[in-house]
């Protein structure tokens, strides 16, 4: 899982890198060399390495809550890849704000306008994916009694809204921690 998780993170930077790259890189002249035939395979790929990732998860939930190392690994995982796409969301946030201004001041922009609902769709497949990661890990906790019917389907809907997905995690996250450790057969903490 790490692994995959890695590339995706590498891809998805990557991603970010193919549209600053040239703007870090500029000299301030306005010529901005942005390699536009490189970010439709970039983010292809990462849409990719999401779906396999997600597949991935799908198919091991099974032997993840059957393994304390596995839960432990896949909530610290999770955990992980929430916190290490905030930076992402940061940049993506601020390009799509720069562009949607671009939009706003220069006249006949306004056509392209549509385009901004690819960066929404692209920002909204990250939380998708990264949720992936938690959803799993909750379910796991639910399939073990330690969340109700109904803390598991308020998590999932969480884990599909973004910022509250982050949150609510680590809310989550926070609490198995503290439960495992008061009971007595669990030594480092289910976390």
């Amino acid at each position: 899982m790490i692994i995959i998780s890695a590339l995706y993170l590498v891809s998805l930077y990557g991603t970010q890198a193919v549209l600053l790259g040239p703007i870090l890189l500029s000299d301030g002249s306005g010529d901005l060399d942005i390699p536009w035939g490189l970010l439709p395979p970039a983010v292809i790929a990462n849409l990719i390495l999401a779906v396999v990732a997600i597949i991935f998860l799908i198919k091991r939930v099974r032997r993840v809550q059957a393994d304390l190392s596995a839960r432990r690994r896949l909530n610290h995982l999770a955990l992980a890849m929430k916190l290490l796409t905030i930076p992402f969301f940061i940049t993506h946030l601020q390009i799509w704000s720069m562009m949607l201004a671009a939009f706003l001041v220069i006249p006949g922009l306004q056509i392209l306008l549509p385009f901004g609902f690819l960066g929404v769709a692209f920002a909204y497949s990250v939380v998708l994916a990264t949720s992936a990661y938690s959803i799993s890990g909750l379910y796991a906790q639910y399939r073990l009694g330690n969340l109700t019917g109904k803390k598991f389907a308020r998590n999932v809907i969480f884990q599909l809204i973004f910022v509250l997905d982050v949150i609510s995690y680590l809310v989550f996250y926070f609490q198995i921690r503290r439960s495992c450790k008061e009971q007595t057969g669990c030594e480092k903490g289910e976390s």
